[in-house]
């Protein structure tokens, strides 16, 4: 089971760090349009 939870909190990161690029992406692209 503990296995199974450290496997889950890796994938739960992996998650967050692809939204995280995203969202700079997205606020990158806002920022151009912006000006």
């Amino acid at each position: 089971m503990q296995n199974f939870r450290s496997k889950l909190s890796d994938f739960q990161r992996e998650q967050y760090r692809n939204h995280d690029a995203v969202a700079r992406k997205r606020a990158r692209a806002a920022s151009k349009h912006q000006s």
